[in-house]
């Protein structure tokens, strides 16, 4: 379930900020299914001047487009990752 964001704004030290508190909803199971994450990544796409990452989740099932779980995670880190930071989300 890759997810991008961009935005003029972001630094690496306020990426840091989110891979430190995306790490902790996932650890202190804030975030929704939990126990079906296997991991999460972020990777620097960034090209010339302009940054963007990807913020991956790996899950344990298959479909996570369409799976209930995989939904309910994609909508929280939609709603507490890029709604209340008020960046742009680029879906793959």
């Amino acid at each position: 379930m890759p997810i991008y964001e961009t935005a003029d704004k972001i630094t690496y030290p306020y990426l840091n900020e989110i891979w430190e508190s995306f790490v902790l909803d996932v650890i202190s199971h804030r975030m929704p299914n939990v126990d079906q994450i296997a991991g999460v990544r972020i990777s620097d796409k960034s090209r010339g001047s302009d940054l963007m990452v990807r913020l991956e989740v790996w899950l344990k099932f298959p479909d996570g487009d369409t799976d209930a779980r995989g939904i309910a995670i994609k909508d929280f880190v939609e709603k507490e990752y890029f709604e209340k930071r008020a960046l742009v989300l680029k879906p793959d």
